[in-house]
């Protein structure tokens, strides 16, 4: 479960920086 969590959590913070630069 620990993987899924850092998964999401890279996912969304990956997303959002994104989404910031774009």
């Amino acid at each position: 479960k620990s993987a899924l969590v850092l998964e999401d959590l890279i996912g969304q913070f990956l997303f959002n920086r994104g989404s910031d630069e774009d």
